[in-house]
């Protein structure tokens, strides 16, 4: 992610590099398929031609400040809102337009995403990145060797059921490359959503260990929110997240701190959640359904709790909902697989498949929805990576009188209780680490190679030398609490 939406206008893609390597190859008992998560800078126009260019390019920023100017001006002059609104729905649905689909959840655009269909030392084309999804499988390849590492990319915005056929494509190529029954699998983000597709079309027999890693398998706040019209901008939530991306600079947090005390931030805020809140209906209605919910994967992870009252905010007449009743039959599809998710991974181990789960905190999500002021890993929500655990607010801790059903499950700084998590002693949560991160040589990689290798059911509590609750430093190297 990288990765997830941002409410209103563009999405922020961040690239940070590492230097180091792993030094050493091993062979692995079986081949290892990662599924990446969302990636916006691998969606392109004309692919494979010489006119390729990412979608992201297309995006027209001269023309969306001009947009915004129009706007303010016309609708200063005219003293008349309204005016101010309908530029800013025309420029955003017009900057927006190659990433919707359409009424049925198909791409409106002939746009495409890289394809692996081989082993990587096969693929002249090769994911590229020192962090998230592509530097976990660049280690990956000179760790295992290239001919051991098959890479799921795609169109992140259409159905997992569908994508679920060229999963099982990858898995059994990779089987029949390596005379082997089963492969190691890895999914990240929103790949998790896909590899639960994977396993309830395909079933768990060819995969050996499953590991989430920063995964949507059990839905988020954030895509919820949003298609419940939930958008809300505060002082407190906006400064976590600023001091989130700041990083190790010791005096902005405490200035972003003070300025949030005096409640600058708040008012503004205020204002832009009142004038939201006012047009929020047409913004909607001209913007945010075609662009956003007409995409069939994030209707998977909308919480299935919620999931009728997004329906009908999103498509909120009889005659919407017979208008988009394609996406809808989608969308429908995908919750009854999330509401079988539990009972599906549960019998999947029952069969053998061993299920990992790895999620991180201390970074604040995206400061523009309802719920952002929980725990996250700087674009997801912790709770919810893990499947439902116990977590603080961000900034906080359970509290000083919070008692634990059980104390190995409460991290060692007071903030994430496991007890109610989906898989508590096969959990395991890092501090500090952001949302995918897998720099290039890191030890997050290494623990992550750790347990594609397990042998059985894994078990935080004792498990080749690392800890239920792991702390990393900017280098994702683990550091002490």
């Amino acid at each position: 992610m990288k990765k997830i939406i941002s409410i209103m206008l563009c999405v922020i893609i961040a690239f940070s590099c590492c230097t180091a390597g792993f030094a050493k190859t091993k062979e692995p008992e079986y081949p290892l398929v990662v599924i990446e998560g969302i990636m916006i800078t691998e969606n392109f126009l004309d692919y494979g031609t010489e006119n390729e260019r990412n979608t992201i390019s297309e995006i027209n920023i001269p023309m969306i400040i001009l947009g915004v100017v129009k706007a303010i001006v016309f609708g200063s002059i005219l003293h008349d809102s309204s005016v101010f609104v309908d530029e800013f729905c025309a420029t955003a649905s017009e900057a927006l337009k190659y990433f919707r689909c359409d009424k049925n959840g198909n791409s409106v655009y002939e746009i495409q995403s890289p394809k692996y269909k081989k082993a990587l030392s096969e693929c002249e084309r090769k994911p590229v990145g020192d962090m998230y999804e592509p530097g976990l499988i660049s280690d990956a390849a000179e760790y295992y060797g290239a001919e051991n590492c098959y890479f799921y990319a795609y169109d992140w915005r259409l159905d997992p059921l569908d994508n679920a056929d060229e999963i099982n494509e990858l898995i059994e190529t990779a089987k029949k490359d390596h005379n082997c029954d089963k492969v190691n699998l890895v999914s990240a983000s929103l790949g998790g959503v896909n590899a639960l597709a994977y396993l309830t079309k395909y079933g768990s027999d060819s995969v050996h260990n499953c590991i989430f890693l920063s995964s949507t398998f059990c839905g988020t706040y954030v895509a919820t929110d949003l298609f419940s019209g939930k958008i809300d901008f505060n002082g407190n939530t906006l400064t976590n997240f600023l001091i989130s991306m700041i990083g190790d600079v010791p005096v902005l947090p405490i200035l972003f701190k003070a300025i949030n005390k005096t409640g600058i931030i708040d008012f503004g805020c205020s204002f832009l959640n009142r004038f939201i809140e006012k047009n929020k209906r047409q913004i909607y209605d001209e913007v945010l359904r075609d662009a956003f919910a007409t995409m069939p994967s994030l209707w998977a992870v909308v919480l299935p709790e919620e999931y009728d009252d997004c329906i009908n905010f999103i498509f909120n007449t009889e005659e919407l909902k017979s208008e988009y009743a394609g996406v809808i039959k989608r969308a429908d599809a995908l919750q009854d697989m999330i509401k079988n998710r539990d009972t599906m991974l549960k019998k999947a181990m029952a069969n053998g498949m061993n299920v990992m789960v790895v999620a991180s905190y201390n970074l604040a999500p995206i400061p523009a929805y309802e719920r952002a002021d929980v725990q996250g890993d700087g674009t997801l929500e912790t709770e919810l990576m893990l499947g439902g655990a116990t977590v603080a607010k961000f900034g906080e801790t359970l509290g000083e009188n919070y008692i634990a059903k059980d104390p190995k499950l409460v991290s060692p700084d007071n903030i994430v209780d496991l007890s109610s998590a989906l898989f508590p002693e096969y959990t395991w949560v890092i501090k500090n680490e952001p949302h995918v991160g897998c720099a290039v040589g890191s030890d997050f990689n290494k623990f992550i190679f750790s347990l594609t290798e397990a042998d059985k059911q894994p078990n935080a509590d004792s498990y080749c030398g690392y800890s239920r609750f792991m702390c990393v430093d900017k280098n994702q190297n683990f550091i002490d609490f």
